[in-house]
């Protein structure tokens, strides 16, 4: 059973023919949650159909700018 994102990806493929993924970088030394969320709800206004956080250089709790992000924007 596909989960509530892979079927929204899903269905905006077969629709649009393509998504637009924007990445977010939470690396602490240059961006605070409230700058993700920012870029985030401009992504979504702008278009995009899904977020990415990157993780690679995450020095904190990724947890607490996923949640952060998550509540708000309404695209996965």
């Amino acid at each position: 059973m596909a989960g509530k994102v892979w079927s929204y990806i899903t269905e905006t493929l077969e629709k649009e023919g393509a998504c637009h993924f924007s990445l977010l970088d939470p690396d602490p030394l240059k961006n605070t949650d409230e700058t993700l969320v920012q870029m985030a709800t401009l992504a979504e206004k702008a278009g995009s159909d899904a977020i990415m956080i990157g993780g690679s250089t995450i020095f904190g709790n990724i947890d607490a700018t996923v949640k952060a992000i998550s509540d708000a924007a309404e695209i996965p």
